[in-house]
């Protein structure tokens, strides 16, 4: 009998209550306990501000109790922890889904267990199973004995298992993987259950699934072993350390402050840096490129997304880690594929280059934004739903049809010339457009491949002013990029938004504004009185008591 087949065969009796049965049924299972993915795209809701009147009171987050299977990343980085190797690989997963309505791929609503994955984690835990059976040789050479003793497999159970499963095992389920190895060892020998056990543990619910739960009562906090999880893959997209399991088998992990202790060792980890890079990377619509490589090519587009990736890092590094390095800083990373867009020379290395003053400053004039999102609408669009989380209505059903009717202008016009005349012929769409387009009027100082030019392609001059409507807490008026970028910073809109975003990344569900969620606009506060320090906010998010209270 082949490793799988006793695997499928044998593993219900070292699962029960979770067999099989209930593995399969994960497969249709969203990350949800209740309700599945929402309709919708990313980014819409009020802008909120730092002091909404204070009658108006804000509601506490009900995020409800749910099952949220690990990422692809996260199982790697658990599966390798709890053997002591690297030797797992993930590459053979499917991406997980971009989740429609926050506009990230790591929601719990839509983290399903489809056949795809299944056939993967499959055939990545048996591979993974002969590596880890191999090094048990030194490690825990009782578990390959001629003979293997059944306290031998409980104590191999009860490590790998705590480290795997995020928690100890009960008395029961220690059993119940005892007596799957007690059955097997007898037709598949020594090193043949040891890797029939491996794989049982790693492909068990309670290893592959993020558990948040609580008490079962109406208002509930998640237990400590939750919590050590939530913050652990919160902050860095690995498994809780064993520090961080004693803290909750202590019971000391409801204590916001002893959250805020790790959490501010955690965010000076290099995972806790990636997993902000990643972050913007969804913030930012890098994603966008992957459809863009056929135009751009492998090397440009991969150059663009490592770019992000060593700025964030950057930024969380220095000494001011603010959101306003992040978006004012005038420092990048270039190399030779991204040298042209520059203007600069540039090796095969992503190189820390000091930016042309006056041309180029933090995320926003970078080339990876500029290629993903083009045009005023679409650059509009993305900074009035991302960066300020301020809604915009869906367009009309003939919208195609009216874009074939569009004001005829000089084709040599300028994105800015012709929006006057737009505004003047086509009043009903203007007043939709007005609320985002000219945000994007600044941009247009870059072309489609990120270089910049104080003149389109007909040599005409390219005005940078705008002003939109509905700005709440702001006046809408800018004066170039450099202005905007300016007001977004200093207003409420623009730095709950960020607040908003990040949340809603490290939840795992759409957080609300500022003038609706109490989390919001409690880390927000603290995010503003901390002079926007994002290693700061990171470690207020996971503070709050919204971070780890769950409600039916």
């Amino acid at each position: 009998m082949s490793l799988a087949h006793a695997w499928c065969r044998g593993v219900e009796t070292a699962h029960k209550p979770f067999t099989v049965g209930l593995l399969v049924s994960l497969v249709a299972c969203a990350g949800s306990v209740s309700g599945g993915p929402a309709d919708g795209e990313g980014g819409a809701g009020g802008g909120g501000g730092d002091g909404p009147p204070e009658e108006r009171a804000c509601e506490e987050q009900k995020i409800a109790p749910r099952i949220w299977r690990l990422t692809p990343e996260q199982y790697k980085r658990t599966v390798n922890a709890a053997f002591g190797l690297n030797e797992f690989d993930a590459k053979s997963f499917p991406a997980d889904p971009r989740d429609a309505k926050t506009g990230f791929a790591n929601g719990a609503q839509s983290a399903f267990l489809g056949g795809p994955l299944t056939n993967a984690v499959f055939n990545q835990t048996e591979l993974f199973a002969a590596k880890a059976v191999k090094a048990l040789s030194q490690r825990t050479p009782c578990m390959l004995a001629s003979s293997v003793s059944e306290s031998c497999v409980k104590d191999f159970v009860g490590s790998v298992g705590k480290r795997a499963f995020r928690r100890p095992l009960s008395a029961e389920e220690q059993q119940r993987f005892v007596d799957l190895h007690k059955a097997k060892v007898g037709t598949l020998k020594a090193q043949g259950a040891a890797e029939l056990l491996v794989q049982a543990l790693l492909m068990s619910p309670h290893m592959l699934y993020r558990f948040e739960l609580g008490n079962g009562e109406a208002k509930t906090k998640l237990d400590n072993y939750e919590i050590a999880s939530a913050l652990s893959y919160g902050l860095t997209d690995r498994p809780p350390s064993d520090e961080l399991l004693a803290a909750a088998e202590e019971g000391r992990l409801s204590d916001p402050k002893e959250r805020e202790s790790f959490a501010k060792g955690l965010v000076k980890t290099d995972e806790a840096r990636t997993k902000f890079a990643q972050f913007l990377y969804w913030q930012m619509g890098l994603y966008k490129l992957e459809d863009k490589r056929n135009d751009l090519g492998d090397g440009l587009v991969n150059s663009a997304i490592a770019e992000v990736d060593a700025f964030a890092k950057d930024v969380l590094q220095s000494s001011e880690p603010t959101l306003t390095t992040l978006y004012k800083a005038p420092v990048s990373f270039v190399d030779s594929n991204l040298a042209p867009a520059y203007g600069v020379g540039g090796g095969t290395e992503l190189k820390r280059t000091q930016l042309k003053e006056g041309e180029r400053f933090g995320v926003f004039t970078q080339p990876g934004w500029l290629m993903a999102t083009h045009g005023p609408i679409h650059r509009g669009k993305v900074i009035r739903e991302m960066f300020l989380c301020q809604g915009i209505p869906l367009p009309p059903p003939n919208a195609g049809d009216l874009i074939m009717q569009l004001p005829q202008t000089p084709k040599e016009w300028t994105q800015r010339e012709k929006w006057d005349v737009f505004v003047q012929e086509r009043g009903g769409c203007a007043a939709c457009h007005r609320q985002f387009e000219p945000l994007g009027f600044p941009f247009e100082r870059y072309d489609d491949k990120g270089k910049f030019r104080s003149e389109n392609e007909y040599g005409r001059a390219i005005a940078t002013d705008g002003e939109i409507e509905g700005a709440n807490d702001w006046s809408g008026k800018f004066d170039g990029l450099g202005d905007l970028v300016d007001q977004i910073l200093a207003s409420p809109s623009g730095r709950n938004c960020f607040v908003q975003r990040y949340m809603t990344y490290v939840m795992g569900t759409t957080i609300e504004d500022a003038e609706s969620s109490c989390m919001t606009r409690d880390v927000g506060r603290k995010f503003a009185n901390d002079g926007l320090n994002i290693e700061g906010l990171m470690v207020a998010g996971v503070t709050d008591e919204g971070f780890v209270s769950r409600a039916r």
